[in-house]
């Protein structure tokens, strides 16, 4: 016989989990309430992430019921087990988790942690293996996710669900492209006509009518009407969850492109004591701090989300990047811009073109100021501003515009007043 529970009494929208107890071997044996004190670890770390519908699901009459085909018959999506091994010495502790896709068996992601043992030091490895396994999964661009948005981009057939729009939305975060942007704030508009009272699709709503405005794709081309309808919407969505995450991120993200970077810090703290083990959090936190020149701080949260995060996307390396510029460690910074540059922005290839420049490489800084100019002409025509719109500081602004002229980038109004 089997049980299920969800952790919390609301409706959640989302991939349906259930954990089981991790099995314990070795000399660990002698200590089974591991097994079971690890399992409680990440039930809490992923409970974390408002979007998991999670499960309890447990053994009690010993007949040897396979638990994927109850997990199947449930309903469920995903169910995550792993084991618990302790080396003969005592020295060491291993845990392996894995996420199987309930309705197909395939394994679709293994998480493996090793950690010095001491009895003085378990909790904290609990809490460390389970906020690292809970944050790969369920963060915005982990394993969970990703399936999820990769069968949306190609049509899945539920892809007109609410959820499934708050899965686009993150997906077009993720590249920040038009292509992305249209379909997926069609498809909250209509979600939250709906599901009215659905948090997340109110907040993920207000987060792109925000980005319509910053990016020039507002239907009336207003930036502060775009702000305010941006605004208007992720208010709505946290007076229906108080301590909905993503409605706090976009209020942070909001209140920022307003100016207002005191209210935004707030909102976005708010989120991060919340859920202090989500990369995304994190990295929203930090970009901010650090591109209003709060680097210390700022840079330490960005490389923390960078090493949480399973799959990284381009934004979260900016601000490091800029800050190995600063600080003239030109060879890290085109390291890390370039894996910036898989996100495929413009600003990702201004920055590849700065740190060519500067390590004297002009024929490669020259082809990757083409490759902005490509991609964002506007970029090419007016950095500064194109910096400044996201509120760098005028000595961050300056200081890349320095950079793109010592790669070759030549200011088109001068170039064209010399030509006359």
């Amino acid at each position: 016989m089997y049980w299920f529970r969800t952790t919390n009494g609301e409706i959640v929208h989302g991939p349906a989990i259930t954990v089981l107890p991790f099995v314990t071997y070795g000399a660990l044996a002698k200590k089974d309430s591991l097994g079971p004190r690890m399992t409680d670890a990440l039930i809490r770390g992923l409970d974390r992430f408002p979007d998991i519908r999670l499960y309890s699901l447990q053994e009690d009459d010993g007949n040897g019921a396979d638990p994927v085909s109850i997990a199947r018959d449930m309903g469920l999506d995903y169910l995550l087990d792993g084991t618990v091994i302790l080396t003969e010495n005592n020295s060491s502790l291993r845990v392996t988790a894995r996420l199987l896709n309930v309705g197909t068996r395939q394994i679709v992601w293994i998480g493996e942690y090793n950690r010095d043992y001491s009895t003085g030091s378990l909790l904290n490895i609990e809490d460390d293996i389970s906020a690292s396994a809970a944050s790969a999964l369920s963060e915005p661009y982990g394993i969970i996710r990703n399936r999820k948005n990769s069968k949306l981009l190609n049509g899945s057939s539920t892809s007109s669900a609410s959820y499934d729009c708050v899965m686009m939305a993150y997906e077009y975060r993720r590249s920040l492209s038009l292509d992305h942007f249209k379909p997926a704030i069609a498809c909250l508009e209509k979600a939250v006509e709906r599901d009215p009272g659905y948090a997340d699709a109110w907040a993920m709503l207000g987060w792109l009518q925000m980005d319509a405005g910053r990016f020039g794709w507002a239907p009336d081309n207003d930036r502060s009407v775009a702000y305010e309808r941006g605004l208007s919407s992720a208010l709505h969505g946290l007076s229906l969850d108080g301590k909905n995450i993503n409605a706090l991120k976009a209020l942070g993200s909001i209140y920022h492109y307003m100016g207002d970077f005191a209210l935004s810090e707030q909102y976005q703290r708010e989120a991060l004591k919340l859920n202090p083990n989500d990369p995304d959090t994190l990295a929203q936190l930090g970009w901010r701090l650090a591109v209003r020149g709060n680097f210390n701080e700022g840079v330490t949260m960005l490389q923390a989300a960078i090493e949480k995060s399973a799959n990284p996307p381009g934004w979260y390396y900016h601000l490091v990047v800029i800050d190995c510029y600063l600080k003239n460690r030109y060879d890290e910074m085109l390291k890390l811009a370039l894996a910036s540059s898989v996100d495929g922005s413009a600003i990702s290839w201004s920055f590849v073109a700065i740190a060519e420049g500067k390590l004297g490489r002009k024929e490669e800084a020259m082809k990757a100021l083409a490759r902005m100019a490509e991609i964002s002409p506007q970029l090419a025509r007016e950095p500064f501003g194109v910096y400044k719109k996201h509120q760098a500081t005028d000595a961050i602004a300056s200081a890349l515009v320095d950079g793109l002229r010592n790669a070759g980038w030549q200011d088109p109004s001068v170039a064209g007043n010399s030509m006359r």
